[in-house]
């Protein structure tokens, strides 16, 4: 499955800006596919994030931070060493520094 189709799991703002309506379920299985999807899914995660203000990347955005929230904990050391590795591994490519800015803040949540 795509990262595109994954994200489809978490909701976009109402009118407002408001995170209304969220389906907790469907978001615990979208960021365990993104952990069983390794780093290619992280890698497609990570290119859909556009520079504040150029788009619409609220999904994808909400799908790492959920993700990088999840990994946190000593319990769970295998799974973060995992996303942290693959998600600083995507800082090595050409993106704004903004976006940048928020994969080290994803990074730095989960104790990377």
């Amino acid at each position: 499955m795509s990262a595109k189709d994954i994200i489809q799991a978490f909701p976009t703002p109402a009118s407002g800006g408001i995170l209304s309506t969220i389906d907790k379920e469907a978001c615990e299985k979208a960021v365990g596919q993104i952990l069983n999807g390794g780093e290619k899914t992280l890698r497609e995660l990570a290119g859909l994030l556009v520079e504040p203000g150029k788009g619409n990347d609220i999904q994808a955005r909400h799908a790492l931070h959920a993700t990088a929230i999840r990994v946190g904990g000593p319990a769970k050391a295998k799974q973060r060493k995992a996303f942290a590795k693959a998600l600083a591994g995507t800082l090595a490519d050409d993106r704004p520094k903004a976006v940048k800015g928020f994969i080290l803040r994803q990074l730095q949540i989960c104790a990377g």
